[in-house]
């Protein structure tokens, strides 16, 4: 057993190649002439969680170990840092960190750059205990949660160990309701790097049977670490479990999703038609309407700062500081930086991760102190269940009036010194917005913030199929049925060609998904007529009736009256 200090930080001197400490573990496994070598540090020399973004120097004693692994030495490094279970494995070393032994998990923690190593991750309060054989052929390694369940286990072999490829999920975790899909977040190990996996459902908690979601998923890193499974038309509805095998072409193992999926039946109805007209075209009836399946500007405030600064927090680090008040309608940013690159920010914090999907786009209003100073847009997502973080620096502080700023969130770039796992900035887990001020010289000044919203376009109902228009004299229809149908289709204008002029009508539209759950009846529904939709024929020299702006007027020889008599326009 040998003990090392690997922390690198301040406090300690750093664990490089050349120094006392690394020289001295050299030598001693150099020595060392026993079956096993159990080697324990503070931090992770792999980890694909939250911590290994940092560790880069703990990473300079790997080579070491791997030289001495290749010559015949088993090693196995144990470590603590990240709150977590994980097995890891690259040319010939085994790396495990057996558990945090309380109720303290990292929620920022898979996918990182090592998850390529990572043979089983499970982010769990648990322990783990060593076993070895009497001969010190086998060391058995078993998992347990905090109430003694076992949950992962595996045989170190001295001799002929096989490392095979492996797949963990990592979500969906507890069981769930689905009703049109479910994302299957995964990250494989897969040491050949020619490995491939394919996902398979079942109506048993069994790995055998089951009916193909998605076949032949490269395993390797570079692949996406996610699928989703579209459950919308799988019948019949109720629990169902997942599994994956992975292989190559001498091996494959199987791994089932530690938790069940019910399906449910969509029961939801799409959206209302929007904005439904009428008018008189060429003598008849004509009425036009937006289905909901259109694109639609969305708009989601976050903070106009007209009473208060909800949701806004400072975060400092070392060396900086910041304060936040109110100021005439907006957020007063006050910042000092002691130190060149120390960062100080004003920090919107959503209460859960939140999608964004919907609303790609950033936008506010600022003003600065005149100074050339960048301001650094930061966003932090959780993505792959883990934290990552984007960043522009397009904003400055020169300008003194408040100018409008717009911020395309996909298009943000990851730190250099951030291994995130994703090539673009995701948007299904928002955490943080976080307007930052990380100057390269000791720096003090002032911004201010307004008007903080995410915008974009949505199409408001994916499985919209079909619009109903429905026609009374006497009042609104309550539903598709009550009524005269008028049209029924997916386009967005009609004639109701048996349509009296001389009569008063309410038209009612109502839209519908594929499993035939109708929407409620569109907002103003009823026909208007307006001046240029009047015809010069046949309404000349008639009287006739006409709804508009939710009033009813008499057209008698060119001219409109209320229903008391009163002229209302010539």
């Amino acid at each position: 057993m040998v003990v090392i200090n690997i922390n690198g930080d301040a406090s300690s001197p750093a664990f490089l190649p050349g120094s006392k400490q690394y020289e001295w573990l050299d030598e001693t496994l150099n020595a060392s002439t026993a079956p096993w070598i159990f080697i324990f540090g503070h931090v992770g020399i792999y980890t694909s969680g939250y911590h290994g973004q940092w560790s880069a120097e703990p990473k300079q004693v790997a080579p070491l170990l791997e030289k001495y692994a290749s010559a015949g030495k088993r090693i196995i490094y144990f470590c603590g840092d990240d709150h977590s279970f994980e097995h890891l494995y690259k040319d010939g070393v085994h790396y495990v960190r057996p558990g945090c032994g309380r109720n303290s998990n990292y929620k920022q923690q898979t996918g990182l750059i090592d998850a390529q190593y990572s043979m089983f991750y499970r982010q769990i309060s648990c322990f783990s205990t060593l076993d070895m054989a009497a001969d010190a052929q086998k060391v058995l390694l078993t998992a347990y949660d905090s109430v003694g369940n076992q949950f992962y286990q595996y045989e170190f072999k001295h001799e002929g160990e096989l490392i095979q490829p492996n797949i963990t999920f990592t979500a969906p975790m507890s069981d769930i309701e689905v009703g049109d899909s479910v994302m299957l977040r995964y990250f494989p190990f897969d040491p050949q790097q020619n490995s491939t996996i394919s996902f398979y459902y079942t109506d048993k908690a069994e790995t055998t049977g089951g009916k193909l979601i998605q076949a032949n998923v490269p395993a390797q890193v570079t692949a996406p670490k996610q699928i989703c499974w579209y459950t919308r038309d799988v019948y019949p509805k109720g629990d169902y479990y997942v599994y994956a095998v992975i292989r190559n072409s001498s091996v494959a193992d199987t791994t089932l999703l530690p938790t069940s999926i019910t399906l449910v039946e969509d029961t939801i109805a799409p959206p209302a038609p929007t904005d439904l007209k009428g008018g008189v075209q060429d003598g008849k009836m004509a009425l036009t309407w937006h289905n909901p399946n259109r694109l639609v500007t969305v708009n989601t405030p976050l903070a106009d700062f007209s009473d208060d600064m909800a949701g806004f927090e400072v975060a400092n680090e070392e060396a900086a500081t910041a304060q936040l008040t109110l100021e005439s309608g907006a957020l007063r940013v006050d910042f000092d930086v002691d130190q060149a690159w120390a960062t100080t920010s004003a920090d919107y914090v959503f209460e859960q991760p939140t999608a964004s999907t919907s609303t790609p786009t950033l936008s506010f209003r600022m003003r600065g102190n005149g100074t050339s100073s960048a301001l650094r847009i930061v966003v932090k997502n959780m993505a792959n269940n883990h934290e990552d973080w984007w960043y522009t620096e397009q904003v400055t502080l020169s300008s003194t009036d408040w100018k409008d700023y717009t911020i395309d969130i996909p298009s943000l770039s990851a730190f250099d010194w951030y291994s995130n796992s994703d090539t673009k900035c995701r948007l299904d887990g928002m955490l943080r917005i976080c307007f930052c001020v990380s100057p390269s010289a000791p720096a003090a000044g002032t911004f201010w913030l307004d008007d903080i919203l995410l915008t974009g376009q949505i199409t408001p109902a994916k499985d919209y199929t079909q619009t109903v228009i429905i026609r009374r004299e006497d009042r609104f229809a309550d539903d598709p049925t009550d009524g005269v149908e008028v049209y029924r289709g997916n386009a967005e204008s009609c004639v109701d060609n048996e349509a009296d002029l001389q009569e008063v009508y309410y038209y009612a539209a109502f839209a519908a998904d594929d499993r035939n759950n109708w929407s409620a009846a569109a907002e103003s529904a009823q026909w208007i007529t307006t001046d240029t939709a009047l015809p010069d024929q046949p309404l000349k020299k008639l009287q006739n009736k006409i709804w508009q702006d939710q009033q009813l007027l008499i057209l008698k020889d060119d001219i409109y009256y209320n229903v008391l008599g009163t002229t209302i326009k010539r």
